[in-house]
C-alpha cells in the first residue's frame, strides 16, 4: 500500500510544543489553485493543510529554519484522527513528517540574522547509527 503526499506551499503559523516530554512541531501550509469561473473571472482557491513532525530531527530543523511565509516542499504521509468536543466528534486529516519516506525542502532560502545561510535542502533523518551497504559485498573493492 502507498500513503504519500507531496505539497509545495507557503507556511502559516509554526508551533513547537511539548507532548509526553518530547518536542513536536506543527504548522499549516497553504496551496493556491487558480482557475477561471464560468464568467471568465480569475479565481484563486486557497487550501490549508496541517503538518506535524514528531521526530527530533525534523522538529529541530523546523524550529531552527521554518518561519511563517516560507515556501516549502514537503513529502509525508496522511494520518486521520478524531476527537470529541462538546459532544460533537471532529475529524482531522494531517500530513505527518516521519523519519521514513519524508522530506522537507526550503524553497525560499534567506540569510539568518547571524549571517549563516539556510540550507536549500534539509538533510534526511539519519536511518540509524550504522550505515547499511547498498547490497551485500558492495564495498568489497571489486569494480564489478
Amino acid at each position: 500500500m502507498l500513503n504519500k503526499v507531496q505539497i509545495i506551499g507557503n507556511v502559516g503559523q509554526v508551533e513547537i510544543r511539548q507532548s509526553n516530554g518530547k518536542k513536536v512541531a506543527s504548522f499549516s501550509i497553504a496551496t493556491n489553485e487558480n482557475y477561471k469561473d464560468k464568467n471568465g473571472n480569475k479565481v484563486t482557491k486557497v487550501n490549508w493543510f496541517r503538518v506535524a513532525a514528531f521526530s527530533d530531527h525534523y522538529v529541530e530543523l523546523i524550529e531552527k529554519y521554518v518561519k511563517k511565509g516560507d515556501r516549502l516542499f514537503i513529502e509525508g504521509s496522511l494520518q486521520n484522527s478524531s476527537y470529541e468536543k462538546d459532544g460533537v466528534t471532529h475529524y482531522n486529516t494531517d500530513i505527518h513528517l516521519t523519519g521514513f519516506n519524508s522530506q522537507l525542502i526550503l524553497l525560499t532560502p534567506k540569510p539568518k540574522e547571524d549571517g549563516d545561510k539556510m540550507p536549500e535542502e534539509l538533510p534526511p533523518e539519519p536511518a540509524g547509527d550504522k550505515e547499511a551497504e547498498p547490497w551485500p559485498g558492495a564495498n568489497d573493492g571489486i569494480p564489478f
